[in-house]
Parts: C-alpha cells; sequence; structure tokens
C-alpha cells in the first residue's frame, strides 16, 4: 500500500496555548509544548496546534484558537478549575470543533496528533474518513475510574461489560466520556504512545485484540531560568517561609488533586512522629494549586491534616520556572506519595536536579529511580 508523504501535523491539545508559568496544566500539557519546540525546529512539514488558549508563540508551529462557550466567569485558564458537568460539556465541544476543522482540510498526507483522549477529537469520525491518529496518552481514564470510583475494580473486566452490554446508549456523558471514548479511541488510532510499560499491558488487556502501543518514557527536562530569577526565589522562599539553615526540607511537587497521595505523606510523618524516628528539625513543603474535579476539597482535607501535624508544613503554591528550580535547590529529599501515576514528571524532574527521592510504587517508579538514587515505597 502506498504512504501518503506528510504535508501536515495537527496538534490537539485543550490545554494548548495556555501559559504552563500561569497555570497548573500538569504534565500532559508540558509534554506536548516540549515536543513541539523541538517539532517546530525539525518537522519536515508544517505543524498546527489547536488550543483552547489565548496565544502560543513556538517557532515553526501555527495555533488556532478553538472558541468554545465557556461557563460564565471562566476562562482557558480556568481548565483545571471545571467540575464534572461543566468539564464533560467543554470536552464535547471541543471535540466537535477540533474534528470539524481536521475534515475540512485537504486529506492526503494529513495526519492528527491527539494529545489524551477526553479532550481529543472524534477518533470514529476521524478513522472513518480515513485520517491517522496517533495519541498520546497520560491517564488511562478506564484504570482511573476503576481506582478510585470502583475499589480497584479491574479495568478489563469493566471494559468487557460495557462492550456486552452496549451501555454507551444509557450512559450520561461525562461517563461516555470515560468508557466509550477511550474504546473509541483506542479503535480509532493508528497508534498509541504510553510512557510505561505496565500502562501497555492494561490497554492491551482491556481492548483485545491488542491494538498497536509504543512505550516512550517523556524523560526529562530543563525548565529554564535565569540564575538570577532563581538566586531572588530562593531569597524570597527562606523569608517568606522563615527557613532554617539547619532544617530538613522534604518536598513534594504536583497538582493538589486526591490522586496524588499527599494525605498519605502527611499521615506518614505523624506516624514517623509518634514512633520518635521523625527529627524534630523536619519541614514539609507542599508545592502546587488545587486542580480538576476534587482539588479545592482535597486541598482542604491536607490543610487540616497539616495543622495536627507536630512538624511545620507549608503550602507553598504553585510553582514553574525560577521558583520551581528554587525549590529544588532548597530541597533535602523529593517525596513522591501519588496513589496512580502513568509516568511521573516531577520526580524525573527531582532526580535531574539532584535530589534523593521517596516515591511510592506506580507504573513507571521502577524505571525512573535507579538503584542509590532513592526508594520505592509498595
Amino acid at each position: 500500500m502506498a504512504v501518503e508523504p506528510l504535508r501536515e501535523i495537527i496538534v490537539t491539545a485543550a490545554h494548548g496555548g495556555v501559559s504552563s508559568g500561569a497555570v497548573p496544566i500538569g504534565g500532559g500539557a508540558a509534554i506536548v509544548h516540549a515536543l513541539l519546540r523541538v517539532w517546530g525546529q525539525q518537522a519536515p512539514c508544517p505543524i498546527t496546534l489547536l488550543g483552547l488558549g489565548d496565544r502560543l508563540t513556538l517557532p515553526g508551529v501555527a495555533y488556532e484558537q478553538v472558541p468554545v462557550a465557556w461557563p460564565p466567569g471562566r476562562g482557558p485558564a480556568d481548565l483545571v478549575r471545571l467540575k464534572e458537568l461543566p468539564y464533560a460539556r467543554l470536552c464535547r465541544e471541543f471535540e466537535r470543533q477540533v474534528t470539524a476543522r481536521i475534515l475540512a482540510r485537504p486529506r492526503p498526507g494529513l495526519c492528527v496528533l491527539a494529545n489524551d483522549l477526553s479532550e481529543g477529537p472524534d477518533f470514529a469520525a476521524l478513522a472513518a474518513a480515513g485520517v491517522p491518529v496517533v495519541t498520546l496518552w497520560h491517564v488511562d481514564v478506564v484504570d482511573y475510574f476503576c481506582r478510585f470510583y470502583l475499589g480497584g475494580l479491574d479495568p478489563a473486566r469493566l471494559a468487557a461489560w460495557h462492550r456486552r452490554l452496549r451501555a454507551s446508549s444509557w450512559l450520561p456523558d461525562v461517563l461516555r466520556l470515560v468508557f466509550s471514548k477511550q474504546e473509541s479511541c483506542v479503535r480509532g488510532s493508528f497508534c498509541h504512545v504510553v510512557p510505561s510499560s505496565p500502562m501497555k499491558t492494561i490497554i492491551e488487556r482491556c481492548y483485545p485484540p491488542a491494538p498497536r502501543v509504543e512505550v516512550v518514557p517523556w524523560g526529562g527536562w530543563d525548565d529554564r531560568a535565569e540564575e538570577a530569577a532563581v538566586a531572588t526565589e530562593l531569597v524570597d522562599l527562606r523569608q517568606r517561609f522563615q527557613l532554617a539553615d539547619d532544617e530538613i526540607v522534604l518536598l513534594t511537587l504536583s497538582r493538589i488533586s486526591p490522586e496524588k497521595g499527599i494525605e498519605r505523606l502527611l499521615e506518614a510523618l505523624a506516624i514517623g512522629r509518634r514512633r520518635g524516628e521523625l527529627p524534630t528539625s523536619v519541614r514539609l513543603l507542599i508545592a502546587g494549586e488545587a486542580a480538576f474535579m476534587q482539588g479545592q476539597r482535597y486541598r482542604c482535607r491536607l490543610e487540616r491534616l497539616a495543622e495536627r501535624l507536630p512538624c511545620r508544613v507549608d503550602f507553598v503554591g504553585y510553582a514553574a520556572g525560577a521558583r520551581k528550580q528554587a525549590l529544588w535547590r532548597l530541597a533535602d529529599l523529593y517525596v513522591f506519595p501519588s496513589r496512580h501515576e502513568s509516568y511521573g514528571l516531577t520526580l524525573a524532574e527531582a532526580l535531574r536536579a539532584g535530589l534523593p527521592v521517596v516515591t511510592t510504587e506506580h507504573y513507571s517508579a521502577h524505571d525512573l529511580v535507579p538503584e542509590g538514587a532513592g526508594l520505592i515505597v509498595a
């Protein structure tokens, strides 16, 4: 079969055009922006990013803002703050808009890179039109749903149940985004790119016959910042949180939402103090901002837990650029207590910064943490 030469790559990313320096856009958006910084210089054909943000300035990448109807008082920077139903409606509108734009383009040589599933195009419509789609997976939403809402039910069983009952017609749309759209993505994409082998295994178990899945760990990269700006942030952080030179600083950095497992770190500190195993000089910095459906409620829960700890806990807020670099330098130990993680981008960043780490066991833990660099807790 003849293969058409690439004429244009369309990238769909709802967080496209949203500044990572001001909004907790998450690892998925950070990955695609980093990818486009490289592709914009090297790609053999034009690249266009379809996103919700106001603007994007990347050499070699054209940007089209996709207009959608936001809830009152909301805009692109609020995507991570929407509740379940408004988020589902926005995903559907984004799906319709980007699919229409893709199908309006000349087909021969057109390829689509879908950054994530729920916020992706209509995979079935593109497959029917003969448009090849490569999907970057950042979260297996069926696996996530089973872990957090169904008590750890085997996702393969749930996916099979969904197929047998043809449940799509009566499921509410927010659940169709979980089950039906993920299956549509699996069947309609030419190839799937995931960051870990366990993630590939779960997809293959859930959707026989096995689709084409390639494992490509995301790696890590420098979050560039001027040295003077980092030095300024170091001084500001020390003064703002009254950090003493003799304190042992523990750091965790992620969005604040239940799957990140930060409450387990607070509970572990309480147990350590009761056993007399925790030095009195320990200090915990929690960097990140409440995000996604249950983020603000979870933040309140963490604050209540922190108030009962004998050691000091400070909520640093969202950190990127120079502030993130300053935090790497302040910390003595990076703790990554996540309950569900496809990769662990900040874990890779902490290791790159030379910090020892303690991480829970997740899909990429054993691939990311070399012997002697940290501890993996089952």
